[in-house]
């Protein structure tokens, strides 16, 4: 049985993933404004660079979100010429979603301008970095482990 002091401390441990990820978002939309990419867009960039071709209802669940919010994430992104979409063999109806030349420019631009960002900020963490990756490759690998269907999206 947990202690309320354990509940209580992993309540401040999620409030300030949750308060970096807001952080996060908001610098990522500011590096990438230049390029008119969102954090949200830059993510399924990212996605596709590292994953290859997916369909959308594939980044959809990769990325926890609903299938309609990448639909319209790839439809802007396709919009801007940095997705491409091509014909699935294994499946008829559901294409899929490439990253383009320019996609893969923008994403390299925009990781330039981040590097630059996380040098200074490596500076000033020091050697926490290495144990707080860590831990939260932990705690993510805890909260899989321990919230089961509660993590798959609904339609």
């Amino acid at each position: 049985m947990h202690s309320k002091t354990d509940v209580a401390t992993m309540r401040r441990v999620i409030d300030e993933i949750r308060a970096s990820f807001a952080e996060l978002r908001g610098v990522a939309d500011a590096l990438a404004r230049e390029w008119h990419v969102t954090a949200a867009m830059r993510a399924v960039l990212e996605y596709l660079r590292s994953n290859g071709p997916a369909t959308v209802p594939q980044i959809a669940r990769a990325k926890h979100h609903r299938r309609q919010s990448i639909q319209e994430i790839v439809d802007t992104l396709q919009e801007r010429c940095l997705v491409f979409l091509r014909d699935n063999p294994a499946h008829g109806r559901s294409r899929l979603v490439a990253i383009s030349a320019q996609g893969r420019d923008v994403l390299c631009a925009i990781f330039e301008r981040e590097d630059a960002l996380l040098e200074t900020i490596a500076a000033d963490c020091g050697e926490t970095a290495v144990p707080l990756t860590a831990m939260l490759h932990n705690l993510r690998e805890a909260i899989r482990r321990r919230a089961g269907r509660e993590l798959e999206v609904q339609e």
